[in-house]
């Protein structure tokens, strides 16, 4: 099992994949474009499963919001 833990601000996030080994990877991404599909595509080369895996925001308010919503509606 892996879980992603996310840092939101205003214009962006970081990522970072952990698993039972720890850190794994971390990534920063741009909330302009598509940045959701090119999370998922970060996500699957590394191996992370959106129906298995955990994927943890923290909760800074609107800033959370902007991608917590998109997430769930792509599965995670």
């Amino acid at each position: 099992m892996k879980s992603v833990g996310i840092d939101v601000s205003s214009t962006s996030f970081h990522a970072c994949v952990y698993s039972a080994s720890g850190k794994q990877d971390v990534h920063r991404f741009a909330l302009r474009g598509d940045w959701l599909s090119e999370f998922v595509r970060w996500c699957e080369a590394r191996g992370v499963d959106a129906e298995t895996d955990w994927i943890v925001v923290e909760n800074t308010g609107v800033y959370s919001a902007q991608i917590c919503y998109p997430l769930h509606e792509a599965g995670f």
